[in-house]
């Protein structure tokens, strides 16, 4: 979607990317639809997607990644790897890894350049720190690693809004919010019932 396109053009050296808004805004969608442009024409990279549990990742992230890069024509084969075993994605020797994080500890000794926390509000702010440690891969084209973090609105004692939105660092964050009538590709039928 043009909107989430021009957030992330716009805001190119943050750390955080934030993204928040009701069902159907398209905030994971397009973020991984940037995520899959990244695999694709940023070299020496390794992405780091996430949801608490293993299932809820494979029926939502893993499916979406999949479904942009058909739409996008990419050819399994061809143009990409998938390792469906291991929830992982290969191109020219990028590596987008899909990983469940019921147990934080999966993480140690990992180093990421990108990482995706889908639902951001279904983690601790002990996992968020884990995963925060994780973006200490290298790099050899003077760009920052990065962090994505999408989630729908929550009560304002959550621990998102005290620790990452309203406490956020303006020079390290950006913040973009969505509803569905940002998302033009739903059906009115979608959009009554949300309403």
């Amino acid at each position: 979607m043009r909107k989430f396109w021009q957030f992330f053009r716009d805001n190119p050296d943050v750390e955080e990317y934030i993204l928040y808004g009701g069902s159907g805004g398209s905030k994971s969608h397009s973020t991984c639809q940037y995520l899959v442009e990244l695999l694709f024409t940023i070299p020496d990279i390794t992405i780091l997607v996430t949801r608490k549990t293993r299932p809820a990742l494979k029926a939502t992230t893993w499916l979406m990644v999949r479904d942009v890069l058909e739409a996008d024509g990419y050819d399994e084969g061809r143009d990409y790897t998938l390792n469906k075993t291991d929830l992982e994605i290969h191109v020219n020797g990028n590596v987008m890894r899909f990983t469940g994080l019921d147990d934080p500890q999966k993480l140690k000794s990992s180093s990421y350049n990108y990482a995706y926390i889908e639902e951001i509000t279904e983690f601790t702010s002990d996992d968020l720190f884990f995963i925060t440690n994780t973006l200490r891969r290298p790099r050899t084209d003077g760009r920052k690693n990065q962090l994505f973090m999408t989630f729908n609105p929550v009560a304002e004692s959550h621990w998102v809004w005290q620790e990452k939105v309203l406490a956020r660092d303006q020079g390290r964050s950006a913040l973009v919010h969505s509803t569905h009538w940002d998302n033009p590709f739903l059906p009115q039928s979608y959009r009554d019932k949300l309403e």
